[in-house]
């Protein structure tokens, strides 16, 4: 519990746990103050503090990661990560399915070109060996 004496001729605000409270021009109030708040209300110099601060409660359930994401938001980072890394996985499935095809299509693009030759070879034997057989 703090005992906060407000040193100046105008109203002052402070953060209490309870919630803000506004000490009037020389006015003392008894009020419990979270040690998060001790930097700021010393640096004003506008009061006379005399107590001591309540510990500082643990992170709020929101609180953010190191990433500076809350919790909800490093949930849906995740999700979003799982998402992509399974669809990613799977295109790069398609694309070496894809690449497989091409090169089989190729292949047979390449049997039905050999075929072509071998077939007008053939007609040429067939076309000599009839001219002998006259």
């Amino acid at each position: 519990m703090l005992k906060i004496t407000n040193t100046q001729k105008g109203p002052r605000g402070v953060n209490s746990v309870a919630g803000p409270v506004l000490i009037d021009p020389d006015q003392t109030v008894e009020v419990e103050v979270y040690a998060r708040e001790k930097e700021h209300l010393e640096a004003s110099g506008w009061f006379n503090i005399k107590g001591s601060y309540k510990t500082d409660p643990d992170k709020p359930a929101s609180a953010r990661n190191e990433d500076g994401d809350s919790k909800e938001m490093a949930e849906m980072r995740k999700q979003f990560d799982t998402s992509f890394k399974d669809v990613t996985d799977r295109l790069k499935a398609s694309e070496k399915q894809n690449a497989d095809l091409e090169k089989q299509i190729a292949d047979k693009a390449d049997l039905e070109k050999a075929v072509a030759d071998k077939d007008a070879e053939i007609e040429e034997l067939k076309k000599q060996l009839a001219a002998k057989g006259k």
